[in-house]
């Protein structure tokens, strides 16, 4: 897509995760993009869109636009929506994904085309508009980053707690936040367990259980 390498543009889970990190105290602020005063335009209508327009509107973004390839009754989030729209946030429907973003050293908007719904499906027309914009944050869908645990897992779960290593997330199977949160908190609770019971007694000589953690991660086996 046209555009797509200029600076302040944005997945965004990791804009999220560095906003979050930040205020907890483990990044600096100075990691994080400054959103002051600034147009921010925020691709998508579920739960994570919703949480980078609360967190532009904390910090200070003079304008949040959220754009969405259907309408606001088809998103799941829409009762959180229609209070960012109660707080000022705009909210344009059937707009597909960009056609191209607008810059040279820095963006300066983001064109669109207008979409449709036909027999349940999202269609393209040819109708385009553009936005100003100065942050571009895409809250589609994502995909986990890692591989299904189960697809390149080499040893059986049992043998791999006995090792130290456990699983949670999207590394078992793609999961929503809800059902993530949750394992991993039944996850860290295994994890204490072990470390307090099975750790002291060195279950698997160090050169081990790196060589299983080394092939889970990269997917040989």
């Amino acid at each position: 897509m046209p555009g797509a390498d200029l600076p302040s543009i944005y997945d965004a889970l990791s804009l999220l995760h560095h906003i979050k990190m930040a205020r907890i105290g483990y990044y600096p602020w100075d990691r994080i993009p400054d959103l002051k005063g600034k147009h921010i335009v925020v691709i998508g209508a579920g739960y994570t869109a919703v949480d980078v327009a609360i967190e532009g509107r904390l910090l200070g973004a003079e304008k949040i636009t959220m754009v969405y390839r259907r309408g606001l009754e088809h998103s799941y989030a829409k009762t959180e929506i229609r209070k960012l729209i109660e707080e000022g946030v705009e909210f344009i429907e059937f707009a597909t994904p960009p056609v191209r973003i607008i810059g040279d050293e820095r963006v300066h908007g983001v064109e669109f085309a207008r979409t449709k719904i036909e027999e349940g499906n999202v269609v393209t027309t040819d109708e385009r508009f553009i936005l100003d914009a100065d942050i571009v944050a895409y809250a589609i869908g994502q995909l986990p980053p890692t591989s299904p645990i189960r697809e390149v897992v080499c040893a059986n779960e049992k043998i791999l707690k006995e090792a130290g290593i456990f699983f949670a997330g999207d590394v078992v199977a793609p999961r929503n936040i809800g059902t993530a949160m949750r394992e991993g908190k039944a996850k860290a609770k295994e994890i204490e367990e072990w470390l307090l019971k099975k750790a002291p007694k060195k279950v698997f000589p160090v050169p081990v259980a790196a060589r299983l953690i080394s092939e889970v991660v990269s997917g040989r086996c």
